[in-house]
C-alpha cells in the first residue's frame, strides 16, 4: 500500500486523512504565486450513505483571506481549534490548519470533478442512485490520485 502522507510530501502537498484514502482524506497545497489560495483534492467515502465502496474525488480551491475574523473563529472552533492555538504553529502549519478548517466550514470552490469510483469489486457500479464511472483497485487509490489529480 502506498502511504498517502509520504507521497503527498514528496510532491509538495500536505495530506490529512485516513491512511486508506478510500475512507476519506484531503490533499492541500499552496501555490507561492497565490499565497492566499489553497488547492485541494478530497476523497469522500460514500459508504456511510449506503453506497458501499464508492468514493467521490473532487478538486478545487479554498480562499483563506476572504472571510471575517469572526467567521474564521467559527470555522476553527468547529474542529476544536481556538484562535490562540494558531500562534503555536509555524507559518506553513498555520496556513494548512486555517485552510483545512475553512474547507470543511464550506469555503471552497470546485474546479474539477466529481469523479466517482467503485473501490470494492464485490459491489455494483450503481448503488442507491449513485453511479460510479469505473472500478478502481482498492489500495491503489493513492497512486491513482497522485498520477491524475496532484499536479
Amino acid at each position: 500500500m502506498i502511504d498517502p502522507h509520504q507521497t503527498a510530501l514528496d510532491s509538495g502537498w500536505n495530506y490529512i486523512g485516513d491512511i486508506n484514502p478510500e475512507y476519506g482524506g484531503v490533499w492541500l497545497k499552496f501555490d507561492p504565486a497565490y499565497p492566499y489560495v489553497l488547492d485541494f483534492v478530497e476523497t469522500v467515502d460514500m459508504s456511510n450513505a449506503g453506497c458501499e465502496g464508492i468514493v467521490i474525488i473532487q478538486k478545487g480551491t479554498v480562499p483563506i483571506d476572504c472571510c471575517s475574523r469572526s467567521t474564521l473563529k467559527s470555522a476553527l472552533e468547529c474542529s476544536g481549534t481556538m484562535m490562540r492555538d494558531l500562534s503555536a504553529l509555524d507559518r506553513e502549519k498555520r496556513r494548512v490548519r486555517v485552510a483545512y478548517d475553512l474547507l470543511f466550514y464550506g469555503f471552497r470552490d470546485y474546479d474539477h470533478g466529481p469523479e466517482t469510483l467503485q473501490t470494492d469489486a464485490m459491489q455494483p457500479l450503481e448503488i442507491n442512485g449513485t453511479v460510479a464511472e469505473r472500478y478502481q483497485t482498492r489500495g491503489d487509490l493513492t497512486g491513482y490520485i497522485n498520477a491524475k489529480w496532484l499536479d
